[in-house]
This record gives C-alpha cells, sequence and structure tokens, in this order.
C-alpha cells in the first residue's frame, strides 16, 4: 500500500485578500496568493502546508467565508504545497504569482487550476503527456468498477492496455528529465519514480544530470536523502541496524539474526497486499526453516490487538517486531520505507543479497540458496 499525494490545490484565509495593485507589488516579492473554491464546502477550514529544507509543515490554517478561500504564503522559490480539508489532499508544485483552484470537497484531487503560480515546466510537462494521463483515467475508471469481483471479470487486454501507457509515461518521463536538466520538474519526475522503490544506480545517474540550481531545490534535496537511502539499502550492503520491542515489550535487534539467511518483512494487519502475501512467506518459511532460514516481521501498525490478530490469523510463526508507530516508526525511515509489503533478504553476514521479493520470486530465490 502507497502512500501517495495527489496533485492540484485550495485555499482560505481570516485576513482580507489584498487590493490587485498590492498583489501585484507583493507577487514579485516573492509570495503566492490563492483564492477559490470546493463545491460542497460553505465553511471549515483548510490547512495549507508548504515545503521547508526536507520537511512539510504548516503555513497557515484558513477559514471558509461564504464558500470561497483565499490567502497569501511566502514562496521563494518554486515548492511543493499541499492543501488539506476534510480529510483529503492535494499537491502541487507553485511559484511566486496567483492561483485560482476550483473543485469539489469529495475529490479534490480533480480541482482545476490556473494562473501564474504554476511553473511553466509543469505545464509544458502536463501538456505532453495529457492524452496519456487521460487513457489512464478512463482505463482505471474501467478497472475499479470491477475491483469487488473475485477474480476481477477486467479482461487481460485490458490490463496490458493500462501497462502499456504506464511504459510510455516512463519513456516521456525520462526524455523529458535527460532533455530539461534545469527544470524542477525533471527532479520531481525522478523522485516520484524511485520514492517507493529506490535503485541508487539508476538514482545516482538521473541525480547527476541534474543541474546544481535544481539540486538545491527542494525536490532536488528529497532526491539527494533518497539516494543516501538507496545506497545504504542497496544490494551487497549490511542492512542497517535497528532493535524494536516485540510483542511482550522485549527489544529484539536485526543483529541476532545472523548466521542464517532472514528475511526482514515490513507489513502491517490493515494492508490488504500485505495480507494476500503472507501465504507465500508462510509456504517458503515452512519449508525452509529446518534449514535455518528466518523471517523478521516488522509491523507499521498501530493497534497491538489488530497486529497480533492478525499474527494469529496468517499463522506467522516467525520473530515480531513493532514500536506501533505506523509511518512514523524511525526504521521506515531507516530502510526509505513509503510502501508495503517491502521485504529485504539478509544473507548470514547481514548483507542485503535482493529486496521486494514477491510470490514466485521468492521462493526462486530461496531455492537457489537452498537447492
Amino acid at each position: 500500500m502507497k502512500r501517495i499525494l495527489v496533485p492540484a490545490a485550495a485555499w482560505l484565509a481570516a485576513c482580507g485578500m489584498p487590493s490587485p495593485d498590492a498583489r501585484q507589488a507583493n507577487a514579485k516579492s516573492d509570495s503566492l496568493f490563492i483564492s477559490g473554491s470546493f463545491v460542497g464546502q460553505d465553511t471549515g477550514s483548510v490547512v495549507l502546508r508548504t515545503s521547508k529544507d526536507n520537511d512539510l509543515q504548516v503555513a497557515d490554517t484558513m477559514t471558509v467565508h461564504g464558500g470561497r478561500f483565499e490567502g497569501k504564503i511566502p514562496m521563494p522559490s518554486v515548492s511543493l504545497v499541499i492543501v488539506e480539508t476534510g480529510g483529503q489532499q492535494l499537491a502541487f508544485a507553485a511559484k511566486a504569482g496567483e492561483l485560482v483552484v476550483s473543485g469539489e470537497i469529495d475529490s479534490i484531487a480533480g480541482a482545476h487550476l490556473t494562473g501564474t503560480a504554476i511553473p511553466h515546466d509543469e505545464t509544458e510537462y502536463n501538456s505532453k503527456t495529457k492524452e496519456l494521463q487521460d487513457s489512464v483515467s478512463v482505463l482505471r475508471k474501467v478497472i475499479d468498477t470491477f475491483t469487488a469481483h473475485t477474480p476481477p471479470p477486467v479482461s487481460q487486454a485490458t490490463r496490458e492496455k493500462l501497462w502499456d501507457i504506464f511504459d510510455r509515461i516512463a519513456a516521456a518521463d525520462s526524455l523529458f528529465i535527460e532533455e530539461n536538466p534545469e527544470s524542477y520538474m525533471s527532479a520531481h519526475l525522478l523522485y516520484e519514480k524511485y520514492q517507493y522503490e529506490p535503485d541508487a544506480p539508476k538514482l545516482e545517474k538521473g541525480y547527476g544530470s541534474l543541474s546544481d540550481s535544481v539540486k538545491a531545490g527542494y525536490y532536488g534535496r528529497r532526491l539527494y536523502k533518497l539516494l543516501e537511502i538507496a545506497r545504504k539499502t542497496d544490494i551487497g550492503q549490511l542492512a542497517p541496524a535497528f532493535s524494536l520491542p516485540d510483542a511482550n515489550g522485549q527489544t529484539v535487534s536485526l543483529s541476532s539474526f545472523q548466521g542464517n539467511y532472514t528475511l526482514v518483512d515490513f507489513w502491517a494487519s490493515w494492508c490488504g497486499p500485505c495480507r494476500a502475501e503472507n501465504p507465500h512467506v508462510v509456504a517458503v518459511y515452512n519449508k525452509y526453516r529446518l534449514k535455518g532460514f528466518q523471517v523478521l516481521g516488522v509491523s507499521l501498525d498501530q493497534d497491538k490487538k489488530a497486529w497480533l490478530e492478525a499474527v494469529k490469523k496468517d499463522k506467522l510463526g516467525w520473530q515480531h517486531v513493532s514500536d506501533l508507530k505506523g509511518w512514523q516508526a524511525d526504521v521506515c525511515e531507516l530502510y526509505g520505507i513509503k510502501a508495503i509489503p517491502a521485504n529485504f533478504l539478509l544473507d548470514k553476514e547481514g548483507r542485503i543479497v535482493a529486496k521486494g521479493l514477491r510470490g514466485e520470486d521468492l521462493a526462486k530465490k530461496l531455492a537457489e540458496i537452498y537447492p
């Protein structure tokens, strides 16, 4: 399951909007002016977050007046902006200038953005990939219609068409990055591409192609941090050390597993794909545990009862640990975990020999180790 920020925007303020002349003058002094409305939201508030260094911080909490919102925030450079309202988020890149937002409260991800604050390179990228993105939206709606069915009666041809479009978008992204090393959008695309499955060599190459000014920007800094983690968790590296409590509060250290091949398995009781993957892990564990194969389950649960019930129900007979902090667990940052299920296979010395093994891939890899 992936935590994904979705693009678009919105805003409100307790103070009045400056006059057009004042807005124009202030825009030149690096401010972003936002105004607009969400159909279905006549009152309430909206939280605005902006990037500072590598973090997202609350810039303002603004009140909706008569269904409309407006406000101003400092914007010294192109930056990530996140709007939160009604339990939803929408994110977009912006620069100093004016931005008008219009959308519906039930789906703020589809909000329409206009104005001078939208960076030119993002507009250029969107125009080049609009047809492909529209095709993805149509096909996803077709597939989503059948998600309640098991198995889903979606034709293989439809799925293959969707993946073909994804491949074409990836090719368009690569071309854009290659042709635009001075664009913040290139760093944005690289980050979106590798944030869930960091690939150190490819990240190294992509990051190295960017200009110094882009590297110094928000996504450039996030890319560097991602690259640092990717280097530490790349194949052949010693797995980063950590210690976490088990269900009884006893500290368990990763180092205690050295001497055997070990699968460090990140999962959670609420994660459907994780639960679907568990039977595969159970099968290989039962097959190879007498030969020394071990599994260390690292749960991103926050509810201890739900965690332990899932362990019992799925018959996960190996060691389990969790600090019950969910995505805020330090081990998530240490290993760059932004999506689960995720796993790392370690050799007897604790070096990473494979990662992201699912289903048959895990079984094949272990068959190589235990012929």
